[in-house]
C-alpha cells in the first residue's frame, strides 16, 4: 500500500510511530487479495473477548499491541467504488471504532484527506464501526485502542490514493501532537472536456474545515479577458473552510479565437436551461451544468463584461452584481458590492446590486432551476483589463468572507488622513450621487461660508478650484468654511452637464416656500446648508459668452438675490475680480435675480442668506477660469469675515 510506505517517511518529534507498510507481503507479491490457500488477513483478528487471531500473521500483528503499548492504529484498505456513489461500496471513507475521541479525530482526518481531492464524488466521509474481524474493529473493541480503517478506492490513481491516505495519517499525528501539521497543498487541477478542443482546467482549493462549495467562472466569452483574469486571480485565494472551484476559461475555444463565441459556435452564456429537466445542447454548457450538480455547488459567481457603466444611465450593465433572488443572495450581493466599492474613489465605477440576470445565462439558470444563490458580475470595459480583474477578484473575496470561508485577501483600505482641522461627511450617502462635503474650522466663532463647485459635470474647472481649498491647506481665521467641490460628482465622472435622465442640478432647488428639493442630491445639499447653519453661499457655473458683448449670456457676472448685505458683497466681489482686468469685454458685472430653482436663488429667497453665483465665460481659457474662481473665493472669504 503506497500510502503506508509514504507514512514510513514521516518524522515525529515525540512519541513513537510504527509503520507496517506491507502487512500481507505474500498476497502483495502475488497481486491478489489473499495468498494461496489463506483467508483475508483483515478478517483474521479476534471477534470476541479472549479469542485469538485465526492466522499466524494476524497473531504476530496482534502481539505488537502488547509489545509496544499501541494506543492508536490506522489501517489502509481499498474498495472498488466510491461510497458516495451509493452502490454499496466504501471507498473514500474513514471508518472508526467509537471509543472516546475517535469521532473528532476521524472527522479531522477526513477533512485533511479532502484537501487532496478534486471532485465531490471522491470526498471522504466518516462511518462507524469497522467490520467484525478487521484489525481496526478488534483493536478498538477488545484493546480499547483508538482505531481507524481508511478505505481508499481503486477508481483513484495510485498517486492520488497515496496522497489521500498520507494526508489523513499526517493529520492524526499532528492532532496527537507527534509532529507539526503538513502545510496546505496548493490548488488541485482537474481537466474538463479532456481530449477535446474544449479542454480547460478547473482549479480546486479545499479548506481544512467543512463548508459550502463555491464555483467561480470566467471566460464564458472569448472577448472578455478581464472576466477570465478575475477568475484566475481567485485561484490564489487561501480558504479555511469549504471548497472553492475556479473555472477561469470556460469557453477555451472562444478565448483562443479572441471572439465572443467559438468559431461557428454559440454564446456560451445564453446556452443554459430555463426549466427543470432541460439539458443544454452545447457540449461545454452541458459539462458546466453537470459540474454544478455533481459537485453540489452551493454558490456561483460568473464574470462577464459590458462596454459602459451602469451608473451612466445609458442602459448598460457594466459594474453591476446581478443576483437571482434565492435564499440570502440579496444580502450576499450587498456584501460583495461593499467589498469592492470601498476602494472606489469615484462614483461612476462603483458597483450596483441588481436582481434577475438575463434568461439562459449561467447565473439565471443556476438560481432559477437549481435554486443556487448565483451572481452575475458584470465588469466594465472602460477600465483596463488589470483593473477589471482586480475588481472581480475583490468581489469573489467579498463572497468568501461573507460566507466565513476565508479571511479577506484584500484588507480594508485605510484612507489618507485629512489635514488637521478638516472633517468630511457625505452628501447623499449610499446613493450613486454620493459626494464629499468638507468642513474647515478655525476654532473661533464666526460665519459659516459654503463654496460649491461642480454643479454641472461639464464644468470641471470649478471642481478643481474649490478642491484646492482643501488640498492646499487654506484655513479660516474665524468661523468655518464648508467646501463642496464636486456637487454633481456623477456628472463630473461622465463629463456631461447633467446625469442622463436627470435635470440640471442647479434647477433642482425649491422654487416656493415649503417646497422640497428635487432628488436626493439637491435634498442632501439643502439639508446640509440648514444643519451647518450656513451664513453665506458661493457657487460657480459657466456662461457661453461674455455678458458685456452678448446680453443673452451671463459670462463674467456675479448674480445675487437681494437680501440684506448681498448687494454690498456682490459689488465687492466684482471689484476684486476686476482688479487688474484690462479687457473691457471680460470685466465683471453684478446682477440681481438668479434663476428660479438655482441654489443661489433658493438660499437667498427662502433661507435669507447672502448667496452668489459667479458665472465665468466659457471663452476664458481653462487656467483663467480656475484663477478667477480662486479670486472670487478669496474675496468672499475676506469680506464675509472668515479672515
Amino acid at each position: 500500500m503506497a500510502a503506508a510506505r509514504l507514512a514510513a517517511q514521516l518524522q515525529v518529534t515525540t512519541g513513537r510511530l510504527l509503520v507496517l507498510p506491507e502487512a500481507y507481503r505474500r498476497a502483495i507479491a502475488a497481486g491478489t487479495r489473499t495468498a494461496a490457500g489463506e483467508g483475508d488477513l483483515n478478517r483474521a483478528f479476534p471477534r470476541s473477548a479472549g479469542v485469538q487471531p485465526t492466522s499466524a500473521l494476524a497473531a504476530a500483528i496482534w502481539q505488537l499491541f502488547n509489545t509496544y503499548g499501541i494506543d492508536h492504529v490506522v489501517s489502509f484498505v481499498e474498495d472498488a467504488g466510491y461510497h458516495q456513489a451509493g452502490a454499496g461500496d466504501f471507498g473514500q471513507t474513514i471508518v472508526y471504532y467509537p471509543n472516546p475521541g475517535t469521532e473528532a479525530l476521524a472527522e479531522a482526518m477526513a477533512a485533511a484527506a479532502n484537501l487532496t481531492v478534486d471532485r465531490q464524488l471522491a470526498t471522504f466521509t466518516t462511518l462507524r464501526p469497522p467490520v467484525l474481524g478487521s484489525l481496526a474493529r478488534s483493536a478498538g473493541e477488545w484493546l480499547g485502542a483508538k482505531s481507524f480503517l481508511i478505505v481508499l478506492t481503486a477508481r483513484e490513481s495510485p498517486d492520488a490514493r497515496a496522497a489521500q491516505g498520507l494526508a489523513a495519517a499526517d493529520e492524526l499525528l499532528a492532532r496527537l501532537g507527534l509532529k507539526e501539521r503538513a502545510p496546505l497543498p496548493g490548488p488541485l487541477t482537474r481537466i474538463l472536456f479532456p481530449g477535446t478542443a474544449h479542454a480547460t482546467p478547473l482549479r480546486v482549493i479545499v479548506g481544512r474545515e467543512p463548508g459550502p462549495t463555491v464555483l467561480v467562472v470566467g471566460g464564458l466569452r472569448g472577448d472578455e479577458p478581464g472576466a477570465a483574469a478575475a477568475a484566475r486571480l481567485a485561484t490564489d485565494f487561501p480558504i479555511r473552510a469549504g471548497r472553492l472551484l475556479v473555472l477561469p476559461e470556460a469557453s477555451r475555444t472562444a478565448m483562443a479565437a479572441g471572439s465572443r463565441t467559438p468559431p461557428g459556435g454559440v454564446d456560451l452564456n445564453r446556452s443554459f436551461p430555463q426549466a427543470a429537466g432541460e439539458i443544454p445542447s452545447d457540449l461545454v454548457a452541458r459539462g458546466i451544468w453537470s459540474l454544478l450538480r455533481e459537485e453540489s455547488v452551493d454558490y456561483l459567481v460568473s464574470f462577464v463584461e459590458e462596454d459602459r457603466y451602469h451608473l451612466a444611465g445609458l442602459g448598460d450593465s457594466g459594474q453591476t452584481i446581478i443576483h437571482f433572488p434565492v435564499g440570502e443572495s440579496a444580502s450576499l450581493a450587498q456584501a460583495m458590492g461593499s467589498a469592492v466599492n470601498r476602494i472606489e474613489e469615484r462614483n461612476l465605477p462603483r458597483f450596483t446590486v441588481l436582481r434577475n440576470p438575463v434568461r439562459r445565462s449561467l447565473a439565471r439558470a443556476a438560481g432559477e432551476v437549481l435554486s443556487i444563490p448565483a451572481f452575475l458580475v458584470v465588469l466594465c470595459r472602460r477600465q483596463a483589463p488589470a483593473i477589471r480583474a482586480d475588481r472581480g477578484a475583490r468581489i469573489a473575496d467579498g463572497l468568501l468572507t461573507a460566507l466565513n470561508l476565508a479571511a479577506p485577501v484584500y484588507p480594508e483600505p485605510v484612507p489618507p488622513p485629512l489635514p488637521a482641522g478638516v472633517s468630511r461627511e457625505w452628501i447623499a450617502p449610499d446613493t450613486r450621487h454620493a459626494t464629499p462635503l468638507y468642513r474647515i474650522d478655525s476654532g473661533q466663532p464666526g460665519p459659516v461660508v459654503l463654496m460649491v463647485g461642480g454643479l454641472r459635470g461639464s464644468e470641471t474647472w470649478s471642481a478643481t478650484a474649490t478642491r484646492q481649498l482643501v488640498t492646499q491647506g487654506w484655513r479660516p481665521q474665524r468661523g468655518s468654511l464648508l467646501v463642496l467641490p464636486e456637487a454633481n460628482r456623477l456628472a463630473l465622472d461622465l463629463g456631461q452637464a447633467a446625469v442622463p435622465g436627470e435635470g440640471d442640478l442647479n434647477r433642482a432647488f425649491p422654487m416656493a416656500a415649503g417646497q422640497s428639493p428635487v432628488g436626493p442630491l439637491a435634498a442632501g445639499i439643502w439639508e446640509a446648508i440648514r444643519r451647518h447653519r450656513v451664513t453665506h453661499v458661493l457657487t460657480f457655473t459657466e456662461g457661453a459668452d461674455y455678458y458685456r458683448s452678448n446680453r443673452g449670456e451671463f459670462g463674467q457676472t456675479v448674480i445675487y438675490h437681494p437680501v440684506t448685505g448681498a448687494e454690498r458683497l456682490a459689488d465687492q466681489l466684482v471689484a476684486d475680480l476686476n482688479a487688474g482686468e484690462s479687457r473691457t469685454i471680460a470685466r465683471w458685472t453684478a446682477l440681481r435675480g438668479p434663476v428660479r430653482g438655482s441654489l443661489v436663488r433658493a438660499a437667498g429667497e427662502f433661507l435669507g442668506l447672502p448667496a452668489f453665483l459667479v458665472e465665468v465665460s466659457a471663452r476664458e481659457p481653462l487656467e483663467a477660469r480656475i484663477r478667477q474662481a480662486e479670486r472670487a473665493m478669496s474675496s468672499l472669504a475676506g469680506h464675509a469675515g472668515l479672515r
